[in-house]
Formats: structure tokens, sequence, C-alpha cells
């Protein structure tokens, strides 16, 4: 994948507004899944399988990206995808 790629772009700039989000974020929510799209946090869900099923119904394009909310601070925004794309 090229920095061109729309997946790409989605991928970085939504993981840049987790992390601003992020203090808030992991007191409310910690432990659960943030659905992104288009640099806006559209749903926190208590599962992967759970925010992979709804970013599937909105954004049958795949452009989209899923982060855990965990002190880890793992970026899952492009696996989410490559899950959805190889598992459908």
């Amino acid at each position: 994948m090229s920095d061109d790629d729309p997946l790409v772009k989605e991928v970085d700039q939504n993981f840049v507004v987790f992390e601003q989000k992020f203090s808030e974020l992991i007191q409310e929510s910690p432990g659960k899944f943030v659905l992104m799209h288009n640099r806006e946090i559209i749903e926190i869900c208590d599962t992967i399988g759970e925010a992979l099923r709804l970013a599937r119904r909105l954004y049958p394009s795949g452009i989209f990206s899923v982060q855990e909310i965990t002190p880890k601070r793992v970026n899952l925004g492009y696996y989410s995808n490559a899950v959805r794309k190889f598992s459908d």
C-alpha cells in the first residue's frame, strides 16, 4: 500500500485524532473499540467484531478504521480492514 492509498490516509488521519482524544477515551471506555471515519469517532463498541459489523454496514467501501482503547496504543486500523477484506 502506498501513501496515495485512501485506506492508508484514512487510518493515519484517524489515528492522529485517536491519540488526541486518548486521555478521555481511556478514562471513559477502556478495553473497548472505536470505529472511526473521516477523522471522527463514529461509535464506541464493546468488541472488535461489533465495530467491524457496524463499519461494514456503514462503509461498504472499506474506508474506516477501528482502534482498541488500551494503554498499549496499538494501531489496529489497517489490521481491522485487512480482517474485513479477507474474511468476507
